[in-house]
């Protein structure tokens, strides 16, 4: 927000300080430039005095109003929204990736619906990095007016993942690295990025070119280099460079003094700069963290299930990370251990799937589970222990990197996710935060989810609907069993289920949802003898049980419910709309148990909803 104050707009007070400087140092360079009778010096003063002025100016428009900004169009350039992500570490950038090839998830767990999208917040964030992109264009391209250079160019330094990164560079040469990663090797700006001091080199010979420039694909014939590092002026916490701005030229003895103190002035410029640009986006970073995990709270308080809540994430870790493979841990219930719950590869690898157990005792991923700790493996071919299982693929899971962040809330772990690159160093420190940010939001979505159901499950009557409660109907349900039993009367249970029932709900919204299920359970309550017995046992299913009655009568009883409701109106949201209902009916027999009497409705109840619903029909 912008701050009128001292008639300068759009800069807050310590941001005038810092402008107020850059004007003095611009105006004193244009001073020296016009009295200096050296023509360099002339030159050198009036172009880096000039620059100041557009920099000031720049920002003060930046910050007052709308900017429309366009990536800039280098072959650097390529990968602008890595900007800070794998190579300064302010944010994690947000990067684009094409669906996955093969996505698996387990039918009761996870599926691959879409709950929401970051597109607004990662526009904002990419247009910041690229008015940061377009700025070091202009001043790389003064510098190489500056200095006569032939190549002038900037590099990240990843001491995390030991890579240095070309950000953008102002060259003659057709033949400057297509590629933006560069390994650390025994070249000079390797030695710069690593040692943190300036180098200056006035007589390469085309014998030594390729080994002292790592940035060429051919021989340039560059006789002198010279490069300076980039510290992050704002945080004064170590020498480490940041990053190493060179020049390089074709002339011998190019290079001297006056240069160090030219190149000096300009680092010193982009250090201001990145600060500016790195508070921008650390709150850009922290404004979605936050809105996210406020996210993922609101919808879980809203009844989203786990499935959606892990695909949320899902979607995101796709955004903010490069990876390979994605997969989910959660504990399952029918199988009473820990297993797959959602699988996502790139590409048509063979990889784990869905449902498949995993060895809590011998895995990293059940010694993640047991410890609530994040485990990052930077290469996986020097990993010997199993991720997963023993009998895992190794195709994927024998190269590149790993991490591994678990789901804690408290003292617990509700499960964990497990991300895979194909290449070695690739996630950083900052990446990492960012997903065990996320990691925490999921957890306490899923502790919430915990909660209401142990609180449902002690429930006698579901509030929403004022039928009986999961747990207390099944009770009554073993009861009901067991006293026809001894009487050797029929018994017969009722299922009911909402049909299409999600368009219910994207139609009229949670208010026409609550509204329909409140208008079933009524016409169930008045249905019924006082012997009989309603619950609701799934979001939209109803169980009905129907003491002293067949199957055929109870389907006579169950066609005239249907009847009742599809006539019905029900009111939400001022609008006026009605649903319909599909019914299965299984009939007991003698000794059957509870589990076998639900399975037989439940699978009729399956069949009529194949055979288009709004019908009744009996196994």
């Amino acid at each position: 927000m912008s701050v009128h104050k001292l008639g300068i707009v759009g800069f807050s007070s310590p941001k005038l300080k810092e402008t107020v400087f850059l004007v003095s140092s611009g105006i004193l360079l244009l001073i020296i430039g016009i009295l200096s009778k050296v023509p360099m010096t002339r030159f050198s003063a009036l172009g880096l005095g000039a620059f100041i002025f557009y920099t000031v100016y720049f920002l003060r428009k930046e910050k007052t109003q709308p900017v429309e900004h366009k990536t800039a169009s280098t072959g650097n350039a390529s990968e602008t929204a890595d900007l800070y992500d794998d190579y300064f570490e302010p944010i994690p950038a947000v990067k684009k990736f094409e669906k996955p090839a093969d996505e698996t998830a387990a039918p009761a767990a996870i599926n691959s619906s879409k709950e929401f999208t970051v597109e607004e917040s990662t526009t904002q964030q990419q247009g910041s990095q690229n008015e940061f992109h377009d700025v070091l264009l202009h001043t790389l391209n003064i510098i190489k007016e500056v200095t006569f250079g032939h190549t002038v160019a900037f590099f990240w330094a990843n001491n995390e993942s030991q890579q240095l990164v070309v950000e953008a560079s102002a060259t003659d040469s057709s033949m400057f690295i297509a590629e933006r990663k560069i390994s650390y090797g025994s070249d000079i700006v390797s030695q710069i990025a690593q040692g943190g001091e300036a180098k200056i080199i006035n007589q390469i010979t085309a014998e030594t070119e390729k080994d002292v420039l790592p940035y060429y694909t051919s021989l340039q014939e560059v006789k002198a280099f010279v490069g300076v590092p980039v510290f992050f002026a704002p945080r004064k916490t170590t020498d480490t460079p940041i990053a190493i701005l060179t020049v390089d030229s074709k002339a011998e003895d190019a290079f001297g003094e006056e240069t160090y103190a030219q190149l000096e002035h300009f680092t010193k410029l982009i250090s201001s700069l990145l600060g500016n640009f790195t508070e921008k986006f650390d709150l850009q970073f922290d404004a979605r963290m936050f809105e996210l995990a406020c996210t993922f709270q609101k919808k879980s308080s809203a009844g989203i299930s786990t499935a959606g809540i892990i695909n949320s994430l899902l979607d995101h870790i796709e955004q903010i990370l490069s990876w390979e493979t994605l997969s989910v841990v959660l504990y399952d219930e029918s199988q009473r251990q820990w297993a797959l719950g959602a699988v996502r590869v790139r590409g048509n690898y063979k990889f784990v799937t869905a449902k498949q157990a995993v060895d809590f005792e011998e895995s990293l991923v059940g010694n993640c589970l047991r410890t609530s700790a994040s485990y990052v493996v930077h290469d996986l071919s020097k990993n010997s222990r199993a991720i997963f299982y023993s009998s895992e693929p190794g195709e994927i899971l024998h190269r590149g990197s790993m991490v591994i962040v678990p789901f804690v809330a408290g003292a617990k772990s509700y499960g964990a996710i497990v991300v895979t690159d194909r290449q070695m160093n690739m996630f950083t420190g900052k990446e990492i935060a960012a997903v065990e940010y996320l990691a925490s939001a999921v957890a306490l979505s899923l502790e919430r989810l915990e909660l209401n159901a142990i609180i449902a499950e002690h429930l006698a009557v579901d509030e929403q609907t004022g039928v009986a409660a999961k747990k207390f109907f099944l009770q009554r349900m073993d009861e009901e069993l067991s006293r026809a039993n001894e009487r050797e009367e029929d018994l017969s249970l009722v299922l009911l289920s909402i049909t299409n029932f999600n368009d219910v709900e994207q139609r009229y919204g949670a208010e026409g949802k609550a509204a329909a299920l409140l208008s079933i359970a009524h016409i169930l309550r008045t249905s019924i003898r006082s012997y009989d017995v309603a619950g609701r046992v799934e979001g939209d299913m109803f169980a009905i049980l129907l003491a002293d009655t067949a199957a055929n009568d109870a389907f006579i009883w169950a066609e005239k419910l249907r009847s009742a409701i599809s006539a019905n109106v029900i009111s939400a949201s001022k609008k006026n709309f009605s649903v319909s209902v599909t019914i299965g009916i299984a009939g007991a027999i003698q000794g059957m148990k509870r589990e076998e009497l639900f399975k037989n409705a439940n699978y009729i109840l399956e069949q009529a909803k194949k055979a288009g619903g709004n019908m009744v029909r009996v196994f």
